[in-house]
């Protein structure tokens, strides 16, 4: 994942950022009982 233009660029198709309260657990889905979301953002150029 990169901010600079190639085939793994964050800034081609949309992307967003979430930012959760608490870290991912890596085993429940969809958010990972990570906790509350906190703030988020779209990715632009």
């Amino acid at each position: 994942v990169t901010l600079k233009d190639g085939p793994h660029s964050l800034l081609s198709n949309g992307a967003a950022v979430v930012v959760h309260a608490k870290g991912d657990d890596y085993k429940t889905d969809p958010s990972g009982n990570s906790g509350d979301r906190i703030a988020c953002g779209v990715i632009t150029k």
